[in-house]
């Protein structure tokens, strides 16, 4: 599933082979890099919903892609389920039950303690990571 002349994975042709009628729906986590390209991939009255940017924001493009099939298009934001502290609490209490039962997985591939201000440096990496409080005497790594 990798296309042949960019190297990257081809997930249009891999959706197309799957689900030949198109999708209802289309999430998006990635953004710049997906989003336009899987607008195609939805059938008529498809809802494509982005709520991510893991490539960058998705781009600005031309609403009359969508009026072919009626597709309608969503962008979701944790901010607007937390309007105030109390919606905050309630939104975290049904995060961490669920993570308590079982219900959310939760993967931590390393732990690493850091100081507050290398965590704002923009250092990136890929995978989940655990920030504890800094400990001059000692920092945490997993291989």
């Amino acid at each position: 599933m990798t296309s042949s002349s960019t190297g990257k994975p081809d997930f249009v042709s891999e959706v197309k082979r799957i689900g030949p009628r198109g999708l209802s729906a289309v999430f998006d986590g990635v953004g710049k890099d997906t989003f336009i390209p899987s607008l195609p991939l939805l059938r008529q009255l498809g809802r494509a919903v982005n709520y991510g940017n893991a490539s960058g924001n998705v781009p600005p493009f031309n609403v009359m892609l969508l009026a072919s099939k009626s597709l309608s298009v969503t962008r979701v934001g944790v901010t607007g389920h937390i309007q105030d502290t109390a919606s905050f609490r309630s939104v975290a209490a049904t995060l961490f039950e669920l993570v308590r039962t079982g219900t959310i997985a939760v993967n931590i591939d390393r732990a690493r303690h850091r100081r507050h201000d290398e965590l704002r440096g923009g250092h990136r990496r890929a995978g989940s990571a655990q920030c504890g409080p800094w400990r001059s005497a000692a920092r945490l790594e997993s291989p």
